[in-house]
């Protein structure tokens, strides 16, 4: 998929489509949302979930419903004001203190600590793929099965005309007739998500030695410099 594609299997404007490509296009090959069953069914639930690609934080009333997040303790608000604070944020609105501890322990980020970076375009796009990965939404999308897929998301099925809507101008896009796949399409994606996951796991296992590599480097120079600066110092006296 290119992102003329994207622009036209989301139904976005051209700007949209130049914001949001960069940040989308490694997330979902990261996530092996790559099948255009897979990418149809992620489109039109993230595009309902963010009003097209337009809204990464939730539009706070409060409404009856939000002000049931607060005390949940099946989203993790234990202290008093997660429930504002852990309010829906990223292109599927991330909610609860619990799923902002979960995704930022998986993408190296303090969301408890900052909720808010949630709302820059590539976290947004990141926890959205990495909540898409953590409920296995990939095999639900396989299936063709939309209502579960989306009962999975929502926890019901709130907007489901608007999310067919999405999915059925994706598909098209897409060149998807009964949205289903191959399995043997299925199984060279599985193949590749597994290799794309190694990969990660080895870039940041290289990531980490770096980083250890440059302190101990910048623990010997200033080791130097200490040492210089006492030889100076004796050299003065002599």
């Amino acid at each position: 998929m290119d992102v003329q594609t994207f622009q036209a299997s989301a139904g976005l404007s051209s700007a949209l489509a130049a914001r949001w490509w960069p940040h989308v296009n490694p997330v979902l090959s990261e996530r092996g949302i790559l099948l255009p069953a897979r990418v149809a069914a992620w489109i039109a639930q993230v595009g309902h979930e963010s009003l097209g690609v337009t809204c990464t934080r939730e539009i706070w009333g409060p409404t009856a419903s939000q002000m049931r997040y607060e005390g949940r303790a099946d989203l993790g608000n234990v202290q008093p004001g997660d429930g504002k604070r852990f309010l829906g944020r990223g292109l599927i609105q991330l909610t609860g203190r619990a799923n902002y501890r979960a995704c930022g322990l998986a993408l190296g980020m303090d969301l408890e600590g900052a909720p808010a970076i949630l709302e820059t375009d590539a976290l947004a796009a990141r926890s959205a793929a990495w909540f898409w990965d953590s409920r296995n939404l990939n095999a639900l999308a396989d299936s063709g099965d939309f209502v579960a897929l989306t009962r999975r998301i929502n926890g019901g099925l709130n907007g489901l005309e608007d999310r067919r809507e999405r999915w059925d101008r994706a598909r098209r896009v897409l060149g998807l007739q009964d949205g289903a796949e191959t399995q043997a399409q299925i199984d060279i994606i599985a193949r590749l998500s597994e290799q794309v996951g190694k990969a990660n796991a080895r870039a940041d296992l290289a990531e980490q030695r770096a980083d250890t590599a440059y302190k101990e480097c910048n623990d010997a120079y200033r080791e130097i410099g200490e040492l210089k600066g006492t030889i100076a110092a004796l050299t003065a006296e002599v």
